[in-house]
């Protein structure tokens, strides 16, 4: 139930950020990141999503390992649901 009271609020703040693009401060920015990473930590959805983009973008691959490790010390489910959705080699 938790998990589902998260995704909701996660696409709420994502469409919050999305709207919040035309502001001057980059608040929509930030918005649409904690929702995204917020999705991907408690959706199983968005995960087989992320690790379908990640197949078929490279760049996105690559730009998603590095995030990887930027986050590992910090936000440790963040980067253990990030390494879940590594494409197969």
């Amino acid at each position: 139930m938790l998990n589902f009271i998260l995704t909701i609020v996660s696409l709420v703040v994502l469409v919050i950020g999305v709207v919040a693009l035309i502001s001057p401060i980059p608040v929509g920015l930030i918005l649409i990141t904690l929702s995204l990473s917020t999705l991907v930590c408690v959706s199983p959805r968005s995960q087989i999503l992320l690790r379908n983009l990640r197949v078929k973008y490279k760049k996105l691959n690559h730009w998603v390992l590095r995030l990887e490790a930027k986050v590992e010390l910090k936000f440790k489910a963040l980067a253990a649901a990030l390494s879940s959705t590594r494409p197969p080699e």
